[in-house]
């Protein structure tokens, strides 16, 4: 069956990720996202990063979201800043509070 040109008849294993079908046909995503709507498949899994994120985000204490910053948190998770950022305003964690020097 072709959609937009571009024919998904040879994809037998749909589990993959919507990158991974794009790149081995040579169409962008959003086609094949297209294509798994039309035929009623259930939506592409998670990429690894983003399923390790959602293991790893909620296991940090209300101690460490206070003492360290998103920019901290990405680097030590090796995740983007606004991942963090999300992540935090959506599941009300703690604010930042940035060290004060005493003068």
């Amino acid at each position: 069956m072709k959609y937009n040109k571009v024919d998904f008849s040879s994809i037998t294993d749909w589990n993959q990720t919507n990158e991974a079908i794009a790149t081995q046909l040579g169409c962008c995503d959003k086609t094949v996202r297209s294509a798994r709507r039309e035929r009623g498949l259930p939506r592409a899994p998670d990429k690894a990063k983003r399923s390790a994120l959602k293991e790893k985000l909620p296991q940090i204490s209300d101690r460490a979201w206070k003492q360290n910053s998103n920019l901290d948190i990405a680097l030590i998770l090796k995740c983007s800043k606004s991942a963090v950022r999300v992540f935090r305003i959506t599941h009300n964690k703690p604010v930042y509070e940035r060290k004060r020097l005493a003068l």
